[in-house]
């Protein structure tokens, strides 16, 4: 079976004070990011020292971005009406950093969105992402805790194609301890509460969307050896516990595993990534939802080829939860890349393709010849940024 997701055609133009938005999905640590990272003490150096305004002790980070301006071939995920659309996105806002002293900061970004399609109406609305941090860099000790809440359309997951309406209300807590000048022990948890909403009509043998809301809550902790400051790599526990709010007693599920990290940071060349073993559970024995213990893994790699141009390769496999009336959950595996090229500061051009596929837990029916089989879906991603 095969299976296509979103192709976009569009441009990227933005002044910008602060990380690009992260995707919606798992807060399970094998997504892998979109972009590089920097350690807590880097990030708060970088804002201080680049921050435009200076309102008493605020340091303020303005910005206008315009991103998605282009044309989408499914909106609605190839049902119901309209399907070519033509889209745009705008955030206006900043990013603020509060000294308290030398070693505490009060963090924050205000970011309010807009996200417009031509014929879509229904898709048209206001979102935005809204957070707040306040962190402690102590001498051997970091410290942090804050919440956030992020509204925006995306694409359901690579199971299914339409454009949706996302939110989620996320809270964390986290600290790192170094025990040994080069070891570190490390830990902290994240709450998220992740709601989905349709406008459209659902697609046939598909529950609505909404049966994907759900409370995830993740618990971890390590340890971390640095090297260097380009270098470090580490062993890490996580529990992730899923709850949902319909269909509960089949789907709700705790996830354990035990991974590998590592981060590796130059000026041309940067990897991060996990890979370890995961092993899941219904909360709820039942066999719809069969356990399992498979191998898990989340990279990205950046390289830059001249100081213009960048590629990108990024990659994953993990459980998701399905929307297939007949599975709870599948195993996506995805590995693509994106070639970046900026127009000066303020312009870029992106062009990103993928494969990968789901691999489903339950044997299905073919009704065509009446075949039992174990589902795989190819998919499929070729957008221009």
């Amino acid at each position: 079976m095969k299976q296509n997701t979103a192709r976009r055609l569009a441009l990227v133009a933005a002044v910008r004070g602060f990380a690009a938005f992260p995707a919606f999905g798992q807060i399970s640590t094998d997504a892998p990011p979109s972009q590089r990272t920097l350690p807590a003490a880097e990030q708060v150096e970088q804002e201080m020292a680049t921050a435009r305004f200076r309102l008493g002790p605020v340091r303020l980070l303005p910005f206008f971005e315009l991103y998605n301006v282009g044309w989408t071939n499914n909106a609605l995920g190839d049902v119901g009406g309209t399907i070519d659309d033509y889209t745009a996105s705008a955030a206006a806002g900043a990013r603020l950093v509060v000294p308290f002293g030398q070693k505490l900061f009060l963090r924050g970004n205000v970011a309010p969105t807009y996200d417009w399609y031509y014929r879509t109406e229904s898709l048209r609305g206001f979102g935005g992402d809204y957070s707040g941090e306040l962190l402690g860099l102590f001498n051997r000790l970091t410290v942090g805790a804050g919440g956030g809440y992020k509204k925006a359309i995306s694409t359901v997951s690579s199971e299914v194609a339409p454009d949706v309406f996302n939110t989620t209300t996320s809270g964390t807590a986290k600290a790192e301890v170094k025990i040994l000048d080069r070891l570190s022990l490390f830990g902290g948890a994240e709450v998220a509460d992740l709601k989905q909403e349709d406008p459209n009509a659902n697609t046939p043998g598909l529950a609505p969307v909404s049966d994907l809301d759900r409370k995830e809550t993740a618990y971890r902790g390590g340890l971390r050896y640095t090297f260097s400051s380009v270098l470090s790599v580490g062993m890490m526990a996580e529990e992730v516990q899923t709850r949902f709010d319909k269909n509960g007693d089949l789907q709700d599920n705790d996830v354990t595993g035990l991974l590998f990290v590592a981060r590796y940071d130059r000026e041309r060349f940067y990897v991060e990534g996990t890979v370890g073993v995961r092993e899941g559970k219904p909360v709820n024995p039942n066999e719809y939802f069969p356990e399992y213990r498979t191998g898990t893994y989340g990279y990205f790699v950046s390289y830059f080829v001249t100081r213009a141009f960048e590629v990108q390769v990024l990659g994953s496999r993990r459980p998701e939860a399905s929307l297939f009336l007949d599975n709870p959950y599948y195993f996506e595996t995805r590995n693509g890349a994106t070639l970046r090229l900026a127009l000066g500061r303020r312009l870029s051009f992106n062009v990103s393709g993928g494969l990968g596929s789901n691999r489903y837990v339950n044997p299905v029916l073919v009704t065509a010849t009446g075949e039992i089989v174990t589902r795989i879906d190819d998919t499929t991603l070729r957008r221009r940024l």
